[in-house]
């Protein structure tokens, strides 16, 4: 699970266009950030992809 404040941080860095949705895949491949959340930011299932 992802602290309150990085969750917020990277809320944040998605609305505003700082993070794309490739950003947001890397952090749930480095375990940032669960599916879950992921699918709750984007609105899009996370799906993996061979990178």
């Amino acid at each position: 699970m992802t602290s309150i404040i990085a969750l917020k941080l990277v809320i944040m860095s998605y609305s505003n266009g700082t993070y794309t949705l490739d950003d947001m895949k890397q952090l749930v491949l480095n375990n940032r950030l669960t599916a879950k959340e992921y699918k709750d930011i984007t609105g899009f299932d996370y799906i993996l992809e061979e990178v």
